[in-house]
């Protein structure tokens, strides 16, 4: 009765430790200085092709629009509408004054959405999401809901 009591336990030991020592996978770590190294910045695919297939202006603003933190720094986009709508005062200087919001004509590689990255497949059960206004807030998962067939 001893052997089978221990056998048992020992059982019972490998059950759990197998249960609490499952390895917990999420997101890459990212780099933010790489990624995101400045105020604004365009991305491409995750491949080493710089302005991968980007036709139209990566960077676009009208009207009253303005990047503010850049510092009289150009800014990582392939290209910007320059010539059709930009504002003259889209970007702030080293003084904080106006200037033309210029580009360097490459931008930053994208993170990587595999392996570890890759994102859960949605069974669409909570609807979807097709539009919004401006100035609406929008929570997901709030009512329980956590799968979408669009957003």
């Amino acid at each position: 009765m001893g052997i089978k009591l221990i056998s048992r336990m020992l059982t019972c030991v490998g059950v759990l430790t197998a249960l609490f020592t499952t390895t917990a996978f999420a997101f890459d770590v990212i780099d933010e200085s790489v990624t995101w190294p400045a105020v604004a910045q365009g991305h491409h695919k995750n491949n080493n092709n710089s302005c991968h297939k980007i036709s139209n202006p990566q960077l676009s603003m009208q009207g009253s629009s303005r990047i503010n933190g850049t510092l009289g720094a150009d800014l990582a986009y392939c290209s910007n509408n320059s010539g059709s709508g930009l504002p003259n005062n889209s970007c702030d200087t080293a003084s904080g004054g106006d200037r033309f919001c210029t580009v360097t004509g490459s931008d930053t590689r994208g993170l990587s959405f595999s392996g570890n990255n890759a994102f859960k497949t949605s069974n669409g059960a909570g609807g979807g999401v097709g539009s919004c206004t401006a100035n609406q807030n929008i929570s997901l998962g709030n009512t329980g809901q956590n799968q979408f067939s669009s957003i």
